[in-house]
């Protein structure tokens, strides 16, 4: 699960907002990066003991493939996720790990650019999709149907 593969690794979390996976990785790592557009969040998730706030547009920023983990949750609305799943996937070491929770629909849907996202996720070294329960994010306002993605990226 998650909380092997972050425990004392490097961690991205490329859309931080209020904090909440922040906050889940902190028993496991301290070394965590976490990029929020909003200067008020960054506010907030400067108080939390990890390495590094980035106030800033993920999507904006050069893929450098510096971190053993990538733990998101993307911007749901259309297929939005789409461009940030893949360039997340560009700042994972060699025989890391992203994992991002997704709408059900990136899974499901026959849609093209669904249709496209799981053709480039099955072209990947190892890739693994868990259904979570329904309900899963209702406290947190979002009660959409939602899925994880793990993708380990390939080690030569």
């Amino acid at each position: 699960g998650v909380a092997e593969c972050v425990r004392g690794k490097t961690v991205l979390e490329p859309s931080a907002g209020d904090g909440a996976i922040v906050k889940a990785l902190l028993p496991y790592t301290r070394e965590v990066t976490a990029v929020e557009v909003d200067c008020g969040r960054c506010s907030h998730l400067r108080q939390l003991p990890i390495k590094t706030v980035l106030n800033a547009n993920f999507l904006g920023m050069t893929a450098t493939p510096t971190f053993d983990c990538v733990v998101m949750n993307p911007p749901f609305v259309g297929t939005h996720y789409v461009s940030h799943v893949m360039h997340a996937y560009g700042f994972v070491k060699t025989g890391g790990t992203l994992f991002t929770i997704l709408p059900a629909t990136s899974r499901y849907s026959e849609s093209g650019d669904h249709l496209k996202f799981r053709e480039w996720v099955d072209s990947l070294y190892s890739t693994q999709w868990l259904d979570l329960p329904a309900g899963s994010f209702k406290s947190s306002g979002t009660n959409i149907n939602t899925v994880m993605l793990r993708i380990r990226k390939q080690s030569w």
